[in-house]
């Protein structure tokens, strides 16, 4: 049963008290949105989300509500009668008076949804749980899709098929790949089943991306196990440190194996941008530069491309926070390394378009109705993502840093993230990259992340706040209503002119 997995992801003591004041004729329950699972969680909620109650608060509140729902699910014979009875108390759980009778009918409307064989309810109702309690939404729909056999309609396929490969990218972001093949398997069976044959192809390049995955996290575990033993030598330290960098580009985490690894020349260059964080110290990001440059003659050619790369971000790490002659230098230096990875085949320069409209609903959905309202799946993306970029029909445009595991989902810097997750909020989808200085709590704008008491505003499509309705674009934090916005992303290194758009 779903209650016990519902259970298992978290706990709450209180004392149970139900009142439920309700009708028990089988009532209808208006869909007043759409469901899309995010990296992130579902849509982001302005309320904190409440712990899950616990099992002995679960097993009472269940006892009560079925002898409340007793008659009616004996009176629903029928698949139709059962999905009707899902949705009368899926709206009957608004009036639940504490966070037990809300959990366990709910619970109820998910066994019902699924005696209906109605998938989109089921969804929707998976949907409200992840959206009131503490539990991992992707997760959670995995639990569910594995047992149940409900399938959407036709003419909800489209919505369903969405969900469902979101909370695919979400779990495998997460390194949850048990989670991540249920989602695969329920999404490959209703794609044959609708004869859908672009969804058919989508699953299969999802199948790879899972195997890859898998075995990197096997190369991964075994490498950090050698590396943890208590015999560990340099070599162990500097294989992590090499898989982290080269392979993974978690330059974050690989840093420090790469110091204490066999390759002399990589452990002095990794040593010495470990001595001062780069962000902040812009003549130790030209010297770290500098340093991871001048390996690169001297290390195997298959290492070569990596180092480069990162010795490029180094610089453009450095360069904004330059000036006078160090800045005309760096820039230089810069200049030749570029060179340097065009000649060893290591850059790309080329942007694909992901995204092309004035209105959000489409992002990672496969749309071509017309050249400014264009869009492609994410699962169509190429490996290899280092950033993304935003532009407006007259050139501007603004870039941030993002791979293919963070495309779908949230990512948050020191000063700008990514809202990819196109999570629904007052009818309006968020998408876009959003500014953490502009907080728009209890003040009129645009939003493009909106949480609790932050509401941060930025570049791409927001909600109004203090306003209702759907998302329009916003630019520097001024809307743009009516405007097409184009979403582009490349797994090269930026030239002289993108890397002034850069956002850091």
């Amino acid at each position: 049963m779903i209650d016990s997995v519902m259970r298992s992801l978290g706990s709450r003591n209180q004392r149970l008290s139900i009142v439920v004041v309700r009708r028990l004729l089988v009532i209808g329950l208006t869909v007043t949105g759409l469901i899309f699972f995010q990296a992130s969680g579902l849509a982001q909620a302005t309320l904190d989300k409440a712990a899950t109650p616990s099992s002995a608060e679960v097993i009472t509140a269940r006892r009560v509500v079925d002898g409340i729902y007793k008659s009616a699910v004996g009176d629903a014979k029928t698949a139709a009668q059962r999905s009707a009875l899902a949705r009368a108390v899926l709206n009957d759980s608004a009036l639940a008076k504490t966070d037990a009778e809300r959990y366990a009918m709910l619970s109820l409307a998910i066994s019902l949804a699924e005696q209906g064989d109605d998938g989109m309810l089921v969804l929707k109702v998976a949907d409200q749980v992840a959206s009131s309690f503490s539990v991992d939404a992707a997760q959670l729909l995995a639990e569910v899709l594995s047992r149940s056999s409900a399938d959407p309609t036709v003419d909800d396929w489209a919505v369903w098929s969405k969900a469902v490969s979101a909370a695919f990218t979400a779990s495998l972001a997460a390194s949850r790949f048990d989670d991540a093949e249920k989602l695969l398997t329920a999404l490959s069976n209703r794609a044959r089943k609708f004869r859908d044959a672009k969804a058919q192809g989508s699953t299969a390049a999802m199948k790879k991306r899972l195997v890859i995955s898998r075995k990197q996290a096997i190369v991964l575990a075994e490498l950090q196990d050698a590396a943890a033993a208590p015999s560990a030598t340099a070599k162990e330290a500097g294989r992590l440190g090499k898989h982290l960098c080269f392979v993974r580009n978690d330059w974050d985490a690989g840093l420090k194996y790469l110091a204490r690894g066999d390759d002399p020349e990589l452990a002095a260059a990794a040593g010495r941008e470990l001595e001062r964080d780069v962000f902040t110290n812009p003549a130790h990001a030209i010297a770290v530069a500098a340093a991871w440059a001048a390996v690169d003659s001297k290390i195997p050619a298959a290492e070569q491309a990596a180092v480069l790369n990162h010795a490029i971000d180094v610089y453009l790490v450095a360069l904004p926070a330059l000036d006078g002659l160090t800045k005309v230098q760096a820039q230089r230096a810069l200049d030749d390394l570029r060179k340097r990875a065009g000649e060893k085949g290591t850059s790309k320069s080329s942007w694909v378009t992901l995204f092309r409209s004035d209105t959000s609903e489409i992002w990672n959905t496969d749309t071509a109705d017309s050249p400014n309202r264009f869009a492609t799946s994410l699962d169509a993306v190429p490996e290899g993502i280092r950033y993304l970029r935003i532009r407006r029909v007259n050139g501007d445009a603004v870039i941030v840093a993002v791979n293919n595991q963070q495309l779908g989902g949230l990512v948050r810097g020191q000063r700008f993230g990514w809202q990819g997750g196109k999570p629904e909020l007052y009818q309006g989808f968020l998408l876009g990259i959003f500014d953490t200085s502009k907080n728009l709590v209890n003040q009129p704008g645009v939003f493009v992340f909106g949480h609790g008491t932050e509401y941060f505003s930025g570049y791409g499509f927001g909600h109004r706040s203090q306003a209702g309705g759907p998302a329009v674009a916003v630019w520097d934090s001024k809307p743009i209503p009516g405007e097409v916005l184009e979403i582009s992303v490349t797994s090269g290194q930026l030239n002289s002119a993108e890397q002034e758009q850069l956002l850091r």
